[in-house]
């Protein structure tokens, strides 16, 4: 028969055992509640990805697509010019009604009628953000026309059921096309001397672009070992500059707009008897290109005359 100091031995350790007990339990339970926070935090972190991988994607892509920027941007909405089956569409981006939308149309001037959300509207609302633009060189740039990487910055959304914000990193996208391509069209193949002393041939260009085109200054890239040959002037659509030498850039005495979907003559004389056949590349610059950043190019092969 246990005694009395024995007994009281084990009540002691009985009450000491159910506070262990109560302390696993506690332990658990708070575990368990921590287990499942955690495992919500990371769904929404992966939801958060995922919906970030997707606008990466998509804005990456369009913007690679675009041989251009197709009206004046700003910091909250841009439109890009994608070449299209021998056209243009146009696709938009902008922050708008703490959404980040993107929008198709056939035109220009014309807003989309149907939005995409980039960023699932039904899961987050955007805080904000805003987009950057960028010349080829790195260089922050305003001008449309030479614009050629955009970035997506300060890109923070929040989730609608945890209420958790995010901020998603600066995502930067190039346009592949050429600066300026597949606007301006020169001859589909070679053009030919006008006359048998090798020294003009006129070709024509055409405005495949849904905006006037204002082109001021021109250049030319001459093939290694041609002559230093000097030219006695060079004519588009009827406005002609003299004496433009070699190596050097001109300039014509107005602007001359090329209309959307219309052409120009160019006509050009040389001052020297030329070999050919003659590969050289034209290259004009808007009015407002005055850094001389974004030329139309225009590649040519003169033979002679027929």
């Amino acid at each position: 028969m246990k005694s009395s100091h024995e007994r009281g031995l084990t009540l002691v350790e009985l009450m000491l055992a159910l506070s262990i007990v109560g302390m696993l339990v506690l332990l658990v339970g708070t575990l368990g509640v921590q287990t499942v926070t955690l495992s919500r935090e990371s769904r929404i972190g992966l939801m958060a990805q995922q919906d970030m991988a997707f606008a990466l994607s998509h804005f990456s892509e369009d913007v690679r697509k675009a041989a251009g920027i197709a009206k004046v941007p700003s910091s909250k909405e841009f439109a890009l010019r994608q070449p299209k089956a021998g056209g243009f569409q146009y696709v938009t981006y902008r922050f708008a009604a703490r959404k980040l939308q993107r929008g198709i149309s056939a035109m220009a001037n014309a807003a989309p009628t149907d939005w995409a959300d980039v960023v699932d509207s039904k899961a987050f609302e955007v805080l904000r953000g805003d987009f950057d633009y960028f010349d080829g060189e790195g260089l922050s740039a305003e001008n449309r026309q030479l614009i050629r990487r955009i970035d997506l910055v300060q890109l923070q959304v929040a989730s609608l059921t945890t209420k958790e914000t995010r901020e998603v990193p600066v995502i930067s996208a190039y346009m592949r096309e050429p600066a300026q391509s597949r606007v301006l069209n020169g001859p589909a193949g070679d053009v030919r001397m006008d006359n048998a002393s090798n020294k003009m041939f006129d070709f024509t260009i055409e405005n495949v672009s849904d905006e006037d085109i204002s082109i001021k200054y021109f250049d030319f890239v001459w093939p290694a070992g041609v002559q230093d040959a000097s030219l006695k002037h060079v004519t588009i659509d009827g406005t002609k500059w003299q004496n433009h030498k070699k190596n050097t850039m001109g300039e014509l005495p107005k602007p001359v707009t090329i209309k959307a979907g219309e052409t120009a003559v160019v006509d050009i004389w040389f001052n020297d008897k030329m070999t050919v056949p003659l590969r050289l590349t034209m290259s004009l610059y808007a009015s407002a290109d005055t850094e001389k950043q974004a030329p139309y190019v225009v590649p040519l092969l003169v033979l002679p005359m027929k």
